[in-house]
């Protein structure tokens, strides 16, 4: 009976807010009515859809979601999850094909060289967790090596940049989690 006494107050709320938007749309401006009946995202190219969208429909020219990896053209998340229909690095470690990286990071859906110190040869026995990649514990620059140059005093160990000009050397602009890249 408790039930019964909110649903109709709710129904009636529902239909009134459907009745001033459609009478909204009529007489008031549009920014009245946008807050009230939310649009879908147009498009004219994929370029102009968000990652959580990132294909146009060219029938319906509204962003939607990836259906297949030919929808992903993008090095870095090439992969199609149907399941959310978003465009990944990597769907499992059998999806990983670089020389380094072959292990599929499940949180982050990207290809990683390491998820934990197992993962990494003896000689760089320590996994950097936030770059995916075996390094070296450090206590100043000195102590890294080419490959991983700076020494990030957050996780104490030799990382690829800590900030974008670190990037510069290598062509890439920025530094996204101790990693250079796009």
């Amino acid at each position: 009976m408790a039930t019964s006494l909110w649903v109709a107050p709710l129904g009636r709320l529902a239909l009134l807010m459907a009745a001033g938007a459609w009478l909204c749309q009529l007489s008031c401006g549009d920014r009245i009515a946008d807050a009230i009946i939310p649009k879908i995202t147009a498009c004219s190219a994929t370029a102009a859809c968000p990652p959580t969208s990132p294909v146009c429909d060219t029938t319906t020219m509204a962003c939607r979601g990836c259906k297949s990896d030919r929808e992903c053209p993008s090095p870095e998340s090439a992969r199609c999850d149907g399941a959310t229909g978003q465009c990944v690095g990597c769907l499992t470690s059998a999806t990983c094909t670089g020389p380094y990286r072959t292990i599929c990071d499940p949180s982050a859906r990207r290809c990683v060289e390491c998820l934990s110190d197992a993962d990494c040869p003896r000689s760089f026995g320590t996994c950097n967790p936030i770059a995916g990649a075996c390094t070296l514990p450090c206590g100043a620059d000195i102590d890294c090596f080419i490959a991983f140059p700076f020494c990030d005093a957050g996780v104490r160990l030799c990382v690829e940049c800590r900030e974008d000009l670190e990037c510069a050397d290598l062509g890439l602009p920025h530094c996204r989690a101790l990693t250079c890249g796009h």
